[in-house]
């Protein structure tokens, strides 16, 4: 299990990818889904990682559109 903010973002970020290369847009989302909750339950990594947060975001909805 992973312990650390990093860990986990990653852990996340590769599953999500890896089920959005197999169409499987149902897992993606529910990975997407997990990131975004990640950096809410962590407002000061979400500042300091505007970025990964907003691709985050941006992922989400897309993967929600399919």
């Amino acid at each position: 299990q992973a312990l650390t903010f990093l860990a986990k973002w990653y852990f996340y970020f590769m599953k999500r990818n890896y089920y959005r290369l197999q169409n499987d847009f149902e897992n993606a989302g529910k990975y997407c889904r997990k990131e975004v909750e990640l950096f809410e339950s962590n407002p000061h990594i979400a500042k300091e990682q505007e970025s990964l947060y907003a691709n985050s975001l941006i992922t989400m909805r897309s993967t929600s559109l399919n």
